[in-house]
């Protein structure tokens, strides 16, 4: 029988657990709003404050110093999870306006349209079934589970913002249908092109998240990451923004069938991602264009998919309002003078362009697409010091054409355009090989700010 003076010691033990939890603190991740905590594996993770907090056990002896390390470094990769997340969607607020967003119900294959499904400018067959809002996008559809769902729109429809949006939300324990998830990891495809062959931790982790010194992970929270991933996976939502920015197209091969060891080109990584073959219990959230969606194999496909529609009458208003002061004035002119402007409004992404040259020279406001985006570009040229444009926009046609959408140093001086007249229009980043960040002029890449620019001076390209 145990003598009171170790039942008092134990007791001492578990008081001195609870006293040191906020002073041995450290954010990891946020997806329960319930007063519960999370095991891991012999340490605490217990939610304090609206946050998660690291409780590292007070009997290092009885545990051994590698166990104890191996729980540092586990938290580390959590909270370096967390701020790479947070810095990824960083710029996108809450917005009180989004795009319509339906589920919409898929033929396997183009074949002929039936009445009930509908075919649009963009041989888009499907049938708007039901119309959902941002926390149910993972929710079951007709009593199966959604384990992959696809996000599908044109350019500028507001893919980006919605999958980060929802990204927040199911980070921040919004999302029912995943309150279970413990871990967000937001990944923009076209930042992909780069990698040599790699595992699929290595890529979406390792190498992503070396691209900012805050993010970058040691090779103990590499190797606890990994373990955690393989353990883990049903506790695991993976976001892959813009599948259409890919450098090698979907459908175009039978990709190989892969494990999560088995090092591969980006493309075949993530067609295993969205077949299961790899982390085969985690969530997925995708986006793309529509043509991509018809190039994807049967076990690509997703389970759901969920089309943005452009803003509706009463989110239209309200999204202008948000930009300018002068928002709902330029609605009303626009109903009175430009109804092919106003009816382009719908999508997100040509309204902020809209409500730019509003401000500028709201009474030359042109009643044309082409004429509204050459004003705009001519407002932009005179806002910031561009020396030569012409090569801007040649620069944005041949991308266009190879597929390439994050553009490599070599690229872009293969074409003979300066690099200081794309820091307007293009974000850099840094190729990486094996997590390594060489920052270095030439492994500079430029990805431009949104593709609808890089589509517009395509446009100009091709016209002027």
């Amino acid at each position: 029988m145990a003598s009171m003076a170790d039942e008092d010691e134990r007791q001492q033990d578990r008081d001195g657990i609870q006293s040191r939890e906020v002073d041995e603190s450290g954010s990891v991740l946020l997806f329960d709003g319930d007063n519960s905590q999370l095991t891991m594996q012999n340490s605490t993770v217990n939610i304090i404050g609206g946050d998660y907090v690291y409780c590292p056990s007070r009997r290092p002896k009885r545990q051994g110093e590698q166990m104890r390390l191996k729980q540092q470094a586990e938290f580390g990769f959590l909270s370096k999870v967390k701020r790479h997340l947070l810095r990824a969607t960083g710029e996108v607020q809450y917005l009180e306006s989004l795009p319509t967003a339906m589920i919409v119900e898929m033929e396997n294959g183009m074949g002929n349209a039936t009445e009930r499904f509908h075919v649009d400018a963009k041989n888009h067959i499907g049938r708007d079934v039901q119309k959902i809002d941002l926390k149910q996008v993972h929710d079951p559809m007709n009593n199966q589970s959604s384990r992959h769902v696809m996000i599908l729109g044109e350019a500028g429809a507001g893919k980006s913002t919605f999958s980060k949006m929802y990204s927040l939300a199911v980070f921040e324990g919004n999302v029912r249908s995943l309150r279970g998830i413990q871990l967000v990891h937001f990944v923009n495809a076209a930042t992909l092109q780069f990698q040599t062959p790699s595992s699929a931790f290595q890529l979406f982790f390792i190498d992503q998240m070396a691209q900012y010194h805050e993010t970058k992970l040691t090779s103990d929270e590499g190797k606890s990451g990994r373990e955690w991933i393989e353990m883990n996976s049903d506790k695991f939502l993976i976001v892959i923004d813009g599948l259409d920015q890919c450098l090698e197209d979907f459908g175009e091969r039978k990709n190989p069938t892969i494990s999560e060891m088995t090092d591969a080109k980006a493309n075949d990584l993530i067609a295993n991602i969205m077949s299961g073959r790899i982390w085969h219990h985690a969530r997925i959230l995708t986006t793309s264009r529509w043509n991509i969606y018809w190039k994807l194999m049967i076990d690509q496909k997703p389970d759901k998919v969920i089309a943005l529609r452009g803003l509706d009458d009463e989110n239209l208003e309200t999204a202008a309002l948000n930009l300018s002061n002068c928002g709902s004035t330029m609605i009303d002119q626009l109903r009175r003078t430009s109804p092919k402007i106003l009816a382009a409004c719908r999508n997100p992404m040509f309204l902020n362009y809209t409500t730019t040259i509003y401000q500028s020279d709201r009474d030359n406001l042109s009643d044309s697409i082409s004429g509204l985006m050459a004003a705009f570009f001519r407002n932009f040229l005179r806002s910031y010091n561009v020396d030569d444009f012409e090569s801007v926009t040649k620069l944005a046609y041949n991308g266009m054409l190879d597929n390439i959408f994050a553009m490599p140093y070599k690229y872009v001086k293969k074409l003979g355009v300066n690099s200081n007249d794309l820091n307007n229009f293009c974000s850099p980043g840094a190729i990486l090989e094996n997590g390594v960040n060489n920052v270095t002029s030439h492994d500079t890449f430029y990805i431009f700010s949104h593709q609808t620019m890089q589509v517009c001076t395509i446009f100009l390209y091709c016209t002027v």
